[in-house]
């Protein structure tokens, strides 16, 4: 697993420099010779290859998330936190329920101060 998510860093890395180094070529060329429909025509394909950068951004990122879900747990589970395991969906739903009751916790002591901010005035 490690090779391949290097290997796609690796990609999506060489893709995004390949593509700013094409987007600056054209737009060097572009604006030496350019008329106004020519200037409008190279906005609309600089406009097209930033939504194509930014699509396959998206899409590396969400190959990574789905990667990263099919792992194996450390108790050797494929897919351990998303439900395959019960050890890490129970670990997950604690450490979950943890961080809501100190949020919980947070909120009620600032409840706290600002009434009691209110009281000394």
């Amino acid at each position: 697993m490690g090779r391949l998510r290097s290997f796609i860093n690796f990609i999506s890395t060489l893709i995004a420099f390949f593509g700013l180094m094409f987007v600056m070529f054209v737009a060097f060329v572009a604006f030496q010779r350019a008329t106004h429909a020519e200037l409008i025509r190279f906005g609309s394909a600089v406009f097209a290859m930033v939504l194509l950068l930014a699509a396959g951004v998206i899409a590396t990122r969400h190959i990574k998330k789905m990667l990263e879900r099919r792992r194996p747990c450390a108790h050797g589970v494929g897919s351990g936190k998303e439900g395959g395991c019960q050890n890490c969906f129970k670990e997950e739903q604690q450490r979950r329920a943890d961080v809501e009751a100190r949020e919980a916790k947070r909120v009620r002591e600032q409840e706290t101060k600002k009434r009691a901010e209110t009281l000394r005035f």
